[in-house]
C-alpha cells in the first residue's frame, strides 16, 4: 500500500471523515432551518398584509354604505320634495319641447334635429329615472 492509500484507509482519517460529514449535515440542516424560517416569516408578512388588505376594504365597504344611509336618511325636507319633482319635471318638459318644436319649427332640417335632441334627452332622462328607481329597489 502507498502512503496515500494508508492515509485515506486509517482509523484516524475515517473519524475526520465523519466528523467532517456530521459537521456538513449540521451546517446544511442549519442552512434548511433559517430557509424555512424565512418562507415561514414571508408567509406571515403576506399574510398580515392580506390581512391589512382585508381590514382596508371593509372598511371603506362599512364607510360606503354608511354614506349612502346618510344620505338617503338624513336629506332635508325641502331638498327631498326638490330631489322628488326634478325627474318628473324634466322628462315632462323634454317631452313637451318635443311636441312644441314639432308644431312650432318651419325648416323642416332643423325640426328633425330640434326632435331627435328632445327624443334622445328625453329617453335618456326617462331611462335614467326608472333605473335609478330599480337599483334603489334592489338595494333593499
Amino acid at each position: 500500500m502507498s502512503w496515500w492509500s494508508e492515509l485515506l484507509f486509517n482509523a484516524g482519517t475515517g473519524g475526520l471523515f465523519g466528523l467532517f460529514g456530521s459537521v456538513a449535515t449540521s451546517v446544511i440542516r442549519i442552512w434548511e432551518k433559517k430557509q424555512d424560517n424565512k418562507f415561514a416569516l414571508d408567509m406571515l408578512d403576506k399574510q398580515a398584509a392580506s390581512a391589512e388588505a382585508l381590514a382596508a376594504w371593509n372598511a371603506f365597504a362599512a364607510s360606503q354604505s354608511a354614506s349612502v344611509a346618510d344620505m338617503t336618511e338624513k336629506v332635508a325636507p325641502w331638498a327631498a320634495n326638490v330631489r322628488a319633482v326634478t325627474r318628473p319635471f324634466l322628462t315632462i318638459g323634454l317631452v313637451l319641447g318635443s311636441f312644441i318644436s314639432f308644431f312650432l319649427i318651419e325648416d323642416q332640417y332643423l325640426k328633425v334635429e330640434a326632435i331627435q335632441s328632445f327624443m334622445m334627452l328625453a329617453g335618456t332622462s326617462v331611462a335614467w329615472w326608472f333605473g335609478s328607481r330599480m337599483t334603489a329597489l334592489i338595494r333593499k
